[in-house]
């Protein structure tokens, strides 16, 4: 009986396909099971499964991951007789699957081996469809997709039981697509009849020729699977409210209504103090540095009295974050809580920068002529259209479909773009993404941003904040390094090429703003540009033309010119190099080949600005919008230049300035870096000095019980001393209980030949499959090295290895570290801070090496400069203390709630032998003991964690 349901489906017969195998690369891995099928009028009419006999041994995640052991395909087909089956079961039906390209090039990269054809037919991908289709699934994966359609399943990973979930959602999706609008799908229709991807376009007809398109009844789905961030919170409400901390402390007692609604919640006298200590700051105009250790609860404990203050005193508060992780468990999660229990309604606004928001007009300027982007452009905009017409928000985080790295040129033509914004001269501007945020935050009583908007809002008078003076930065030990990001600058040739795109391209025909502002004009006065101005923008275009072939022969040459001098390409990390008014490659290269260049991007820059000038008061609304457009490209061309004369110019003090090294051995990407030296006394005069009050919060503000260092580099030190209060909070785990610090007196020092193999061996022998281990790296190739060593020691005996950049994302490899019980993660640089791994999925951390800066990077070697010339000793002012906040936020990453119990192992044993580590051990929450042998630490930690010695 045909499935009623789909009784209108234009494909009456398919076949879903799925395999498994022992890794990804086809001609070196193996199938080991196959799986297909078939759906004949929305209906399953017969299946095909075989396990597949292989030689090679099953990496141990195949086996975690699939349930596939080596027993079981001892005696399974081998692939000579399972293969030549399944074509056919396949015959010559239409092909769906999950990513099926994957699958059909495996399968592609073994039929020639058996003496059978490839196939050639392309096969529907569920994944695209998904993708273009539900472009706010929190993520395409099999899994997620099945379940935003409410499809049943017990087992993944298994080859028939996908391929029977490729095949539903397969279903499902025409269905949900009659649902959408028709225009919507005519636009992607249309957007796909380009491409190389005929069943993309062939699935989008089937929706609207279909019988039942318009249908109105909704297809079930369960909208937990959805991201939605609507970026607004509650509702402004003006309130009498008494600013009384007796009461807001109250609001964090057992019984109180945040005890009932926060699953779980504990009394925390060290939270209690630290809503004391904010909400005394706020009422006494005083700066504060509060840190407040992992398990404080310090977000509950400064988003109480922010908002208390904010009401009772009729103005804005505004928090600040470094990490979009920290940013969205702030507005998504936290702030939703506090709202739920408190007696009277407020409003909270999360802002991010402009060139996170879509801008409507401009991308409803390419939907309606497409072709003037390039093919690639044209298919990042597939996975926009739905999202565009959904959304409320507008920001592309929301967009999961939707790469910005992958499409990033695309998302610069239709991004938020504050030199092109029309503002309210624009058609869409009542529906505008970005005058909604700001509208809406106008009257919030909380802004939640980052400290980069913090400090680009405080650069633009009148900008997206309006006024405040009370902010709480938590992450706050971030804050200089943000800035010196922030207020230095790069170029690359990857900037010139943007703006030089934009303004005009010749290839395949002449396209870009300044001749579509030219056609515009003409087509408004129905006349040709007058003599002068069309030589005016022949010139123009011939100027643009030469100019891009000189940025391309000047980035070349650079690039050259660094590995004659530097070798940068045999480098096994990207090499950067500081250069002075006195180096050789300045005054040999940089100054005189880029005095040439510069010279040209201001000629370029004149003339542009003087044919805009002709259209500052002709033609219609449609001229001069794009007339803005062009002025906005010019504006960021005037930028280049200016930051190009200060990079010909580096003989300030106050500033570093480098050369970066291409990230790939064929590129020419070469940097030419800008920084500030004296970052600290700009965070004072650009925002410190215009706050009324302003809470500086971490959980690593202090180095060795001190907050000397943290006030040098933020610039607290120009600060009224009497207006500044520093609070220690001390712990809420007792760390002397759950923790235990283990340095091995016998490892070698890790300059040694010897310290990787030894850090191999401690590894190993303190595995015990039940308790994680997470191992902190600061370089690639000892991670790379350790991993290889611990991956051949380990897997055979069940232990699964992840390392960083070589076992998936960081996302990815996280999750499966806590999946997989006694695994071992080897990660580096991002994962000494922001990773929450509570329990014994994470037991024991290792830090392999104190992690001190290097030497050579040229900001560290330019700041230890500066601080010389001031009489100072670099390495105690600058490299240990900075070295000391990245040691301890590292040593968070271990006991995450009071439950938790762990062992520290530091493998650098510097830290006992050398004066300076009391620095690193006077800042560890408890006690570090020095072990003699390797059954010394193995019997510490298994005293620890409970395990057997």
């Amino acid at each position: 009986m045909p499935n009623k349901e789909y009784k209108s489906f234009p494909l009456t017969d398919f076949v879903a396909i799925d395999i498994e195998t022992t890794g990804l690369d086809p001609d070196r891995e193996s199938i080991i099971e196959l799986g297909a099928v078939r759906f004949e009028n929305g209906i399953i009419t017969g299946k095909f499964s075989s396990l597949v006999h292989t030689k090679h041994k099953l990496p141990l995640f195949i086996v975690k991951l699939t349930g596939i052991n080596d027993e079981d395909l001892k005696t399974a087909p081998k692939l000579e007789e399972a293969l030549p089956e399944f074509m056919e079961f396949m015959g010559d039906s239409p092909i769906v699957g999950h990513n099926p390209d994957f699958d059909l090039g495996f399968i592609n990269a073994k039929l020639p081996l058996l003496s059978m054809p490839q196939i050639k037919k392309q096969p529907f991908d569920t994944v695209t469809l998904s993708r273009i289709l539900l472009p706010q699934l929190i993520s395409h994966n099999l899994e997620t997709v099945a379940s935003f359609f409410n499809i049943d399943y017990d087992t993944l990973h298994r080859a028939v039981d996908d391929a029977i979930l490729s095949g539903e959602i397969f279903l499902k999706l025409w269905k949900f697509g009659l649902t959408l609008d028709s225009s919507l799908i005519e636009n992607l229709f249309f957007l796909s009849s380009g491409f190389n991807q005929p069943r993309l376009n062939e699935f989008l007809g089937f929706i609207l020729t279909s019988s039942e398109k318009g249908m109105t009844s909704p297809v079930p789905t369960n909208p937990d699977y959805l991201v939605n961030f609507d970026n607004i919170v509650g509702k402004h409400e003006e309130a009498k409210l008494d600013f009384d901390i007796d009461t807001m402390v109250g609001e964090l007692r057992s019984g109180s209504r945040i005890s009932s609604v926060v699953p779980q919640f504990k009394e925390r006298e060290i939270q209690q103090r630290m809503v004391k200590e904010v909400a005394d700051a706020l009422q006494s105009d005083r700066s504060l540095l509060i840190e407040a250790g992992t398990g404080t609860g310090k977000s509950f404990a400064y988003i109480i009295p922010a908002i208390y203050w904010a009401i009772s005193n009729k103005t804005k508060v505004i928090i600040s974050t470094n990490t979009k992780n920290l940013q969205e468990q702030l507005f998504f999660k936290d702030i939703p809580t506090v709202a739920k229990a408190l007696p009277f309604k407020f409003k909270a606004a999360l802002l991010k920068g402009m060139a996170n928001y879509l801008c409507l007009r401009r991308l409803s300027n390419y939907l309606k002529s497409p072709l003037q982007l390039s093919h690639w452009d044209r298919e990042g905009l597939l996975y926009l259209v739905i999202w565009a017409a959904l959304t409320r928000s507008g920001d592309i985080v929301e967009n999961t479909s939707f790469s910005r790295k992958r499409y990033a040129s695309l998302w610069e033509k239709v991004r938020g773009d504050g030199f092109k914004c029309l503002g309210k001269k624009c058609q869409f501007f009542s529906k505008c993404f970005i005058n909604r945020i700001r509208r809406e935050q106008r009257d919030s009583q909380i802004s939640v941003i980052n400290h980069s908007l913090l400090l680009s809002d405080l650069q633009n008078t009148g900008g997206l904040l309006g006024e405040y003076g009370y902010v709480v930065l938590d992450e706050a030990h971030n804050l200089d390094k943000t800035a010196i990001d922030f207020m230095g600058a790069s170029i690359t040739i990857w900037d010139i090429r943007a703006i030089l795109s934009e303004l005009a391209t010749h290839k395949p025909v002449i396209d870009g703003v300044i001749p579509s502002l030219v056609n515009r004009y003409i087509i408004f006065t129905r006349s040709n540009l007058p003599e002068k101005a069309k030589t005016q923008y022949d010139k123009l275009l011939g100027m643009i033309q030469k100019l891009s072939r000189i940025s391309e022969t000047f980035f070349n040459a650079l690039t050259e010119e660094y590995e004659n001098k530097f070798h940068w390409r045999s480098q096994p990390y990207p090499l950067k190099t500081r250069y002075t008014d006195s180096s050789d490659i300045f005054n040999e290269f940089i100054l005189p080949e880029g005095s040439s260049f510069s010279k040209q991007l201001q000629k370029t820059s004149d003339h542009l600005s003087e044919f805009l000038a002709f259209f500052h008061n002709e033609g219609d609304e449609l001229v001069q919008m794009q007339l803005r457009e062009a002025e906005g490209e010019m504006l960021k061309l005037n930028e280049i230049i200016a930051l190009f004369d200060l990079l010909l110019a580096p003989d300030d003090i106050n500033s570093v300035f480098w050369v970066e090294a291409p990230s790939k051995p064929e590129g020419n990407d070469v940097k030419l870096c800008w920084a500030p030296l004296n970052v600290g006394e700009l965070i004072y005069h650009e925002f410190i000095e215009k706050m009324n009050s302003i809470i500086f919060t971490s959980a690593t503000l202090t180095v060795a019980g001190e907050f000397d260092y943290i006030i040098d580099r933020i610039g607290l030190n120009f600060h009224p001393p009497e207006r500044v209060k520093e609070v220690r909070l001390g712990y809420q785990f007792n760390y002397d209980e759950q923790l235990k610090v283990c340095v091995p007196q016998f490892q070698p020092l890790p300059n040694s030949r010897q310290f990787t193999g030894s850090a191999s061996s401690i590894i190993e022998n303190i595995s015990n499959n039940k308790g994680g281990i997470l191992v902190l790296s600061t370089s690639y190739s000892m991670l790379n090295e350790l991993y290889v060593l611990l991956r051949n020691s380990l897997e055979r005996h069940g232990t699964l290895v992840l390392g960083q950049g070589i076992s998936g994302s960081r996302s990815k490899i996280t999750a499966q570290f806590k999946e997989n019980k006694g695994s071992i993660l080897l990660g580096t640089e991002s994962f000494w801070e922001g990773v929450d791994i509570p329990g014994a999925a994470l037991q024991v951390l290792v830090l392999l090496k104190l992690p001190f800066s290097v030497p050579t990077e040229p900001y560290v070697m330019a700041y230890s400069d500066w601080l010389k010339e001031k009489g100072e000793d670099p390495f105690t002012r600058y490299i240990v203390p900075e070295a000391v906040i990245k040691f301890r936020q590292g040593i968070g990453r271990l006991i995450r709630t009071e439950t938790d119990l762990g062992v520290l192992v530091i493998l650098d044993k510097r830290v006992i032998q050398k004066r300076y580590g009391l620095a690193f051990l006077d800042s560890l929450p408890t006690q570090a003991y020095a072990v003699r042998s390797l059954e010394e630490l193995v019997g510490a930690v298994n005293e620890q964690l409970g395990g057997e010695e």
